[in-house]
């Protein structure tokens, strides 16, 4: 993918690209259903492909930069320098440092992902955590509307968790 590319995934929003793949995909082309549940098949692909375009497009821009970053670090150059390959250079010594930033990103990134799916939910007329909320506004439901805030919250909470975790595995100089 060329940066463009990556751009135009990044500045995309779902409730622009989740139309567009059912005009073209559904109603031009006839490849996938447009909308309602039907189970884990194709009724799922035009919903993922349209939150996941902007999570993709971002965290293929990190890894590039983080991975250049890596590769060019003193490290490196002195595994190239004892005479291995490019290929356990990079497996072995860069992936785990060029990865950090994506790492640092998929806490927030699954938060947000969680509050997107409101959208999504409604444009694709699936079941879901979204169309409770958007009911319980309408309705002013408001021990509901406080139940999936605070579930919500929990859940960047513990994403956040998983994150600092895992920052451990990837990055030998923290230790907790």
């Amino acid at each position: 993918m060329c940066s463009s590319d990556l751009m135009l995934g990044i500045s995309l929003p779902n409730f622009v690209l989740g139309p567009v793949l059912v005009l073209v995909f559904a109603l031009q082309l006839f490849w996938l259903p447009p909308a309602r549940w039907g189970g884990l098949d194709r009724h799922l692909i035009l919903p993922v492909l349209t939150l996941s375009t902007v999570y993709m497009a971002y965290i293929a821009r990190l890894t590039r930069s983080g991975m250049l970053e890596v590769l060019r670090s003193n490290y490196i150059r002195t595994a190239r320098a004892k005479g291995l390959s490019e290929r356990d250079v990079v497996l072995r010594h860069a992936v785990r440092g060029g990865l950090l930033p994506v790492v640092s990103y998929s806490g927030p990134a699954l938060a947000f992902l969680i509050s997107g799916t409101v959208v999504v939910e409604r444009i694709f007329a699936l079941p879901g955590l979204g169309n409770y909320f958007i009911n319980a506004n309408l309705n002013r439901d408001e021990p509901l509307i406080i139940g999936i805030v605070a579930f919500m919250s929990v859940a960047v909470l513990v994403f956040n968790l998983l994150v600092d975790v895992a920052y451990a595995f990837f990055d030998p100089r923290i230790r907790y």
